[in-house]
């Protein structure tokens, strides 16, 4: 990563600078000029986000990388809504409908049961308009744009316009500090191997009395650092990593973040399109590439296996068509493959009914029973009395939203930064002839995501 005072981070400045010394009638879009908040987008001569930017020490701060590595987005700081930091996604959708150019970022909880002491810093939902967005199309070279958020208040106040150059050239230049090692030691599990069985037999009772045909059951391990560090430095070794999955980052303060590899995306909109993926059904890597063809095909054969992707896609078919008019299958029960396991997948497509809104979008799809289960009300009443920790942002929806694009993921192979400690977070789905050591190992499995980093 390049020293913060680079020459293309000054060349940015200097036209920040120019740009908010005079007027910005030019700059502003005449629909918008009765809007509560503005915003100015502008090429740059940065080549990369997070090299030529770094990762600044601002929060709020959000990462995001998408599945195929096309879309990167780098949220810093935040424009104040009502006098604080964030929004939910009625307030944010209101806004949006004002100023079409808006985007917001972050994410909601799994549940909307009161959070834990570790979690209470998220709230029930946390979206922010950042005050500095930078978004870049990775299949064009030197795309990276730089879009400035701002109240309209400003506009016609010179002092406002110069306080906010400053703010953005403190944010832009205050680079944070890395420790050279972090040494970790595990200090808590959430559950022991043999009460792990008791659970997964327990829930195997209410799928064989027909309560439920499918429930999600996690697992929580923690990680102490030895000494204080910042939370951007597991993003940082994440980032050299990450191959297969969305990368997603959303740092609170300086000591408090969450980090998601997920696999799996909730929905993506374009244009009024909606996309889906439906991804359940699990297996290990092989040591080969004959060995890891032979697993994927047995996945593929799998009683047990099909039989949750099912429960899934036949959920999330049925809640699209809530939001639709017509629903496609596009990809069926194919392989995903991740760095340790690979996963049955199938994606789904759609035209959504007019005036359908974001939070309409994620509150009729999440969640779907590949975190959740089938029927949700009695799955949930049992995932509540069978983990004994606050899943926070864990499996829940994390992205961005604006009137016309919004991505979210399904928050899973996670880990939340809470000053020293770092908790890991891992789930699988119990189904007919699902066997507790099987899922224990799947856990550990999906953990190795961070347990290898770290």
């Amino acid at each position: 990563m390049i020293n913060n005072f680079s020459p293309q981070k000054a060349q940015l400045l200097a036209v920040i600078k120019k740009l908010f010394s005079g007027s910005l009638d030019t700059y502003l879009k005449k629909a918008n000029e009765n809007a509560q908040f503005q915003s100015i987008s502008i090429s740059t001569p940065l080549n990369d986000i997070t090299e030529s930017i770094g990762l600044v020490e601002v929060s709020p701060l959000f990462y995001f990388k998408d599945l195929d590595n096309i879309q990167e987005f780098l949220a810093l700081g935040s424009v104040a809504i009502d006098g604080g930091v964030g929004a939910n996604q009625v307030d944010a959708c209101e806004l949006m409908a004002e100023n079409k150019h808006l985007r917001f970022f972050g994410g909601q909880r799994f549940n909307q049961e009161t959070p834990d002491s570790e979690w209470e810093k998220f709230g029930k939902h946390f979206f922010f308009l950042p005050l500095l967005e930078f978004s870049n199309n990775l299949t064009d070279f030197n795309k990276v744009v730089l879009t400035v958020n701002f109240c309209s208040s400003i506009i016609n106040d010179e002092s406002k316009r110069i306080k906010l150059v400053e703010r953005i050239e403190q944010v832009l230049t205050t680079p944070p500090s890395f420790q050279s090692s972090l040494t970790l030691k595990k200090c808590y599990t959430s559950i022991a191997r043999k009460q792990w069985n008791d659970v997964i037999d327990r829930c195997l009772d209410e799928i064989e009395n027909q309560n439920i045909e499918k429930v999600v059951i996690a697992r929580k391990e923690i990680l102490k650092a030895q000494h204080a560090f910042n939370p951007k430095d597991l993003l940082r070794r994440v980032q050299q990593s990450c191959h297969s999955s969305y990368l997603v980052y959303l740092q609170i303060d300086d000591d408090t973040a969450f980090l998601s590899l997920s696999p799996e995306r909730l929905f993506l909109i374009e244009e009024g399109k909606i996309f889906v993926d439906s991804l359940a059904g699990t297996v290990r890597r092989g040591n080969t590439k004959i060995e890891d063809d032979e697993l994927a095909q047995l996945l593929q054969s799998s009683a047990k296996d099909l039989n949750e992707h099912r429960i899934v896609s036949c959920e999330v078919e049925e809640k699209l068509a809530k939001l639709c008019d017509c629903v496609e299958v596009v990809v069926q029960e194919d392989i995903r493959k991740l760095p340790f396991i690979q996963h049955l997948h199938t994606s789904f497509f759609g035209v959504l009914n007019k005036d359908v809104s974001v939070a309409a979008t994620i509150k009729t799809l999440h969640p779907t029973p590949a975190v959740g289960g089938r029927p949700w009300s009695e799955a949930f009443d049992l995932q509540l009395d069978s983990e004994n920790f606050d899943r926070g942002l864990y499996a829940g929806p994390i992205g961005y939203m604006s009137a016309n694009t919004c991505e979210f993921v399904v928050g899973i192979r996670s880990t939340l930064i809470n000053g020293r400690d770092i908790h890991i977070y891992g789930g699988a789905g119990i189904v007919t002839g699902s066997q507790g050591s099987k899922e224990w190992i799947e856990i550990d499995n999906k953990m190795q995501n961070f347990l290898q980093i770290l």
